[in-house]
């Protein structure tokens, strides 16, 4: 298995949420991300801990904002999070399923195959 960055599929999950969250809200706390992805309060204290330690992003009292670092790692996951919902929906698979694999699929092809994936079917569509 080839990671987009090294950082490992948690850690760039958590990226990924904090940047949708951020996206949705203008700003993001622990809770909504434990809300959001089905996890503990805890499991998601002691993670942001660990992404601000790392210096993928910054905890100013409540509010999670991230780094540079962390917003280029986050802002490829999500990309290819879109791309690979669509790819599955068009498809033909159902929209909640596709995203649930396409979370898998992100992690799992490496940028080379990934980019040659979206310009073929961008040579395809158009």
């Amino acid at each position: 298995m080839v990671r987009t960055l090294a950082i490992g599929e948690c850690r760039e999950d958590y990226l990924k949420t904090i940047y949708s969250l951020t996206l949705m809200n203008g700003s993001v706390r622990q809770s909504e991300i434990a809300e959001y992805m089905g996890l503990s309060r805890p499991s998601v204290s002691v993670a942001v801990r660990s992404l601000e330690e790392d210096g993928y992003v910054i905890c100013e009292g409540r509010n999670i904002q991230m780094t540079h670092r962390g917003e280029s790692i986050a802002k490829k996951m999500y990309a290819r999070h879109l791309f690979f919902t669509k790819l599955l929906v068009q498809a033909g698979v159902l929209k909640k399923r596709a995203e649930k694999e396409a979370c898998r699929m992100e992690h799992v092809l490496s940028e080379d195959s990934y980019q040659k994936l979206k310009h073929l079917l961008e040579a395809i569509t158009g």
